[in-house]
């Protein structure tokens, strides 16, 4: 036996499977998700969740455009912080118009796919200014006489569509 590898010789350590990242990755989010969810009935804690996810939503954006640059980051980050740290007055006009802007920002994206080689930082600007927004909707959601249940109905059936997606995929021969 080797101390390098934990006890065990590299031909013996054993990798972990697709299907068992999932399942540990979907542990932790269920598990972070109750935890949150538990706690939003305290000031800033669901405000906190909503620009952590615009955060790293938008980071992957960024990544997925090969424009991620720290400055890049961090502007859109403080951005996103400071649209879910506060209350945003008129909030259901503002997501009315978002919503009409990623309707049409996406109709015209696909009609031009074919010309597209390259995505920049302009070109995703308005897709990573939208997802603060978005994320912003657990907040008023979360006020409503019956918000948390709302919250949890929801959660649990985009976990159930995701792990019924990822399992029917599987099922057609996909990896």
């Amino acid at each position: 036996m080797t101390t390098e590898t934990g006890g065990c010789s590299p031909a013996q350590k054993k990798t972990a499977t697709e299907s068992e990242i999932r399942v540990r990755t979907g542990a932790v989010i269920t598990l972070t998700g109750i935890l949150v969810l538990y706690f939003s009935r305290y000031a800033y804690v669901l405000e906190a969740a909503a620009a952590m996810l615009s955060i790293m939503g938008i980071v992957e954006l960024l990544r997925a455009a090969k424009c991620c640059t720290w400055y890049n980051v961090l502007l859109l980050s403080l951005i996103a912080a400071a649209v879910c740290m506060r209350r945003l007055p008129y909030y259901t006009e503002i997501l009315l118009f978002v919503w009409v802007l990623a309707i049409v920002a996406f109709a015209l994206f696909m009609s031009r796919m074919k010309e597209i080689h390259s995505i920049g930082f302009w070109h995703i600007l308005p897709c990573a200014l939208m997802l603060p927004i978005f994320f912003y909707s657990a907040v008023e959601i979360r006020q409503w006489p019956q918000g948390l249940a709302v919250l949890i109905f929801v959660t649990l059936g985009c976990t159930v569509n995701d792990v019924g997606a990822y399992f029917v995929g599987r099922a057609g021969g996909h990896p």
